[in-house]
């Protein structure tokens, strides 16, 4: 009698027991930025700048004053005090853009929009002074990582000679101010990185960490296009897909003088993915639900930007998300329709996940 051959299954791999956040220690260093130049009627290059080999890459937080400036006649530009910040763009080591370039503006919609931190709107942190005189501060993070509750997205960059990199163009006067403070102030631009570090394998109550975040080399990346549409009934395709979108920010400028406007956007605004309607909705409505995933915070929507977020599922609030993003491929028709009651130009700031693993847990 032959006896049956009994094959075990094979044990399940062993998760480690300590999970990534909690072995890891969050880390703040200087960033290799600290710059001071007096602002003039050319705008100034500064960069690329290596950043610190630490750890995983977070965030880099960029601290921008300008003291100096006298006299009252200063008049600010609208966008003003972060248009001080012409562009910036952060790439990967290996070129590739992560952000931008885009404009101080676009990175303080991002910061107030994007689901990265619970209180979020630049204008209400200490570090924010409101233009004065020429004079003014505000603090912008540039953003990589998805999420603080398991560092998702967060990148390895252990590498000093292979190195991301940071580039910030310094603006014209003539992007800040309408009119020019009697004495022009000097800008200074710091910046700091805020990483992770690497845990161990093993704890120090013998216990095994993660050494790397969740679906590590999942990527968050922030693009932007800009589109002309007429005074009257526009289709505008958005070009950017083939990865799960995130966050869409719509900005409407005036093509005659360049300033922002809700009346000159569409007071109906319609999104089709493909063949089918996703959105038909007033801009009404889409300027509440904006209102209300501020909650707790002083100020409200910007004039002319409208935010499509999919950040907000978890409490209703930007960056308590489900990561339940909108998945998109390549041939994926992404169209936004309306009509305009005057010509514009209109960007389009995209933040896409390139996903690696699953980052769905």
């Amino acid at each position: 009698m032959n006896t049956p051959t009994i094959t075990k299954p094979a044990a399940a791999a062993q998760l480690p027991s300590v999970p990534f956040t909690r072995a890891a220690l969050p880390q703040v260093q200087p960033g290799n930025v600290d710059v001071s130049t007096v602002m003039s009627a050319s705008s100034t290059q500064l960069g690329p700048y290596d950043v610190p080999a630490i750890g995983f890459l977070r965030y880099l937080f960029v601290q921008v004053s300008a003291s100096g400036g006298t006299g009252t006649a200063a008049v600010y530009k609208e966008d003003a005090p972060f248009s001080a910040i012409s562009e910036i763009a952060l790439t990967d080591v290996n070129g590739a853009p992560i952000v931008g370039p885009i404009s101080g503006y676009d990175l303080y919609l991002i910061n107030k929009y994007g689901g990265y931190t619970g209180f979020s709107d630049p204008k209400t942190m200490p570090s924010y002074t409101a233009p004065t005189s020429g004079n003014f501060a505000f603090c912008l993070r540039v953003p990589v990582e998805l999420g603080s509750r398991d560092g998702v997205g967060a990148l390895p960059n252990m590498n000093a000679s292979s190195t991301y990199k940071l580039r910030i163009t310094q603006a014209a006067t003539t992007e800040v101010f309408s009119t020019n403070p009697t004495g022009l102030p000097t800008l200074r631009f710091q910046v700091f990185t805020e990483a992770w570090s690497g845990p161990l394998p093993i704890g120090p109550n013998g216990e095994s960490q993660a050494q790397t975040p969740p679906a590590e080399g999942t990527t968050q990346m922030w693009s932007k296009m800009v589109l002309p549409a007429a005074a009257a009934f526009n289709t505008l395709q958005l070009r950017r897909v083939g990865n799960y979108i995130r966050n869409i920010i719509i900005v409407g400028r005036n093509t005659s003088d360049g300033l922002r406007s809700d009346t000159n956007l569409p007071s109906t605004l319609q999104w089709f993915i493909d063949n089918g309607q996703w959105l038909n909705e007033s801009q009404v409505y889409r300027k509440q639900l904006m209102r209300e995933r501020l909650i707790g915070q002083t100020n409200g929507p910007d004039t002319g930007v409208l935010v499509y977020d999919f950040t907000s599922e978890f409490d209703g609030i930007y960056g308590g998300e489900l990561r339940n993003w909108l998945p998109t491929i390549q041939s994926t028709r992404l169209e936004l329709q309306g009509t305009f009651a005057a010509a514009q130009n209109v960007t389009i700031l995209t933040n896409d996940v390139a996903v690696k693993g699953n980052p769905f847990i």
